[in-house]
């Protein structure tokens, strides 16, 4: 189904029952799993997003050193802001539910792996001959269907 035009999948409603399928816990899961395709194939276009996980972007921390702010926390400051938090308590020795602090990330962190410099070039290259193949490959397979 790679030949269906995102206008014509509209005008058709197709998606609408292929979602109903993704969604509905009664279906056998080969059909579960070839709907969640679907809908992971048809909604690529619509939003602008390549299958590939290479051509991701993902924001990421521009940081000078490399170390967060709550890293750089003195043990002083978080013992202070611990006391601060104890005085609301009305039962000290009582056992609190574990809440949580760290919120998800939306930029990821800074890493460090790569930045040596003569890693780079090797995963760069690495990463240019893959594109060149996978192009390769689909100019073959191309060729291939349309004869």
């Amino acid at each position: 189904m790679d030949f269906i035009d995102t206008n014509v999948l509209k005008e058709s409603r197709l998606g609408r029952v292929v979602l109903f399928y993704t969604k509905c816990r009664r279906v056998t899961p080969d059909i579960g799993r070839q709907a969640d395709y679907l809908v992971s194939a048809w909604s690529r276009p619509i939003i602008k997003r390549s299958a590939s996980y290479r051509d991701r972007i993902i924001p990421t921390a521009a940081t000078d050193d490399g170390t967060s702010g709550r890293s750089q926390e003195k043990l002083n400051a978080i013992l202070a802001r611990a006391r601060e938090a104890d005085k609301n308590r009305v039962r000290k020795n009582a056992v609190m539910i574990p809440q949580r602090e760290l919120g998800t990330y939306t930029i990821a962190p800074r890493s460090d792996l790569f930045s040596g410099g003569k890693n780079t070039v090797s995963v760069d290259l690495d990463i240019e001959r893959r594109r060149r193949n996978a192009e390769r490959m689909r100019t073959l397979t191309r060729r291939a269907t349309n004869k």
